[in-house]
């Protein structure tokens, strides 16, 4: 019972958050679990639950997918590291894997599709060593294919 009221608080702590500060929770939990553990899993999970959360959130991913191989944003504390394109990819792909899919994906998928695609494009091309370092990470902690492009035409194909 004690431990339903404290993740009934964090969850809402993690909502307030999110709410008053979108980009800046969207990139920060990108860059601290850019390859999705089943913690970042839970908090996305949360987010992208919640109305008040969930469009903010689908728009600034949609922003980070389309940037390749690398996205720039400067969050409050004025922090410009960067977060990379597939770890949107990654965290869409546990998001589109969950049932039922979260609705708030049905509107922007024609944008997901088009940024999926232009990742597949840019992923065939030359693959900057530490992205493939990255995914490299992403296989062995979620068993994921070989190629980034395998994940991308799953996440295309999930709605």
């Amino acid at each position: 019972m004690a431990n339903d009221s404290a993740k009934h608080r964090l969850d809402k702590a993690l909502l307030d958050l999110t709410a008053a500060h979108p980009g800046d929770a969207v990139v920060t939990l990108l860059r601290v679990a850019p390859s999705c553990d089943r913690a970042a899993l839970t908090m996305w999970k949360t987010i992208m639950g919640s109305l008040r959360t969930a469009e903010p959130v689908q728009l600034i991913l949609l922003d980070v997918l389309g940037s390749w191989p690398e996205h720039s944003m400067c969050t409050s504390d004025r922090d410009k590291t960067g977060v990379f394109g597939l770890a949107a990819t990654v965290v869409m792909w546990k998001i589109l894997q969950e049932a039922p899919v979260p609705r708030i994906v049905a509107p922007h998928f024609p944008h997901l599709f088009v940024h999926l695609l232009f990742q597949v494009f840019f992923s065939t091309e030359e693959m900057p060593e530490e992205v493939d370092t990255f995914w490299k990470q992403c296989q062995e902690e979620h068993g994921l294919a070989t190629s980034p492009n395998r994940v991308i035409a799953r996440c295309s194909s999930s709605p």
